[in-house]
């Protein structure tokens, strides 16, 4: 399995507190993420239509539109299209789509074993 650093931080935005998390991996790459707000989710729902029942895409999707920097250059982050998310996923690759995925769905858990899986499960088909 890949070797992925992750640090958190907490910053208030507009009166709600967003986690972001670093994820250092592969040569040197650095991946900055954040846990989507409610309407953010909302959104993104909107926009997967037909898709909103394919884990694989919508996990894609939710990934990339978590992306605010990839190797310290800005993501703009505004309501994610599907350009947007495609042309992130193009610019995160396999080993920064994985990194991604992790620290949103194992790093931060309090049972590491059950992240562990779950993240495989999840990064299975990547």
């Amino acid at each position: 399995m890949d070797t992925y650093k992750v640090t958190t931080a907490q910053r208030d935005v507009r009166g709600r507190t967003v986690e972001s998390y670093m994820v250092a991996f592969g040569d040197n790459r650095m991946v900055e993420i954040e846990r989507l707000s409610l309407s953010a989710e909302w959104t993104l729902l909107e926009l997967t239509g037909s898709n909103a029942s394919n884990a694989a895409w919508s996990t894609m999707a939710s990934v990339a539109a978590s992306v605010r920097t990839i190797d310290g250059v800005p993501v703009p982050g505004v309501a994610p299209t599907r350009d947007s998310i495609g042309g992130t996923l193009d610019k995160l690759g396999v080993d920064g789509f994985k990194a991604a995925l992790f620290a949103l769905n194992g790093a931060q858990s309090n049972a590491p074993a059950q992240s562990e899986e779950a993240f495989k499960v999840a990064a299975g088909n990547f």
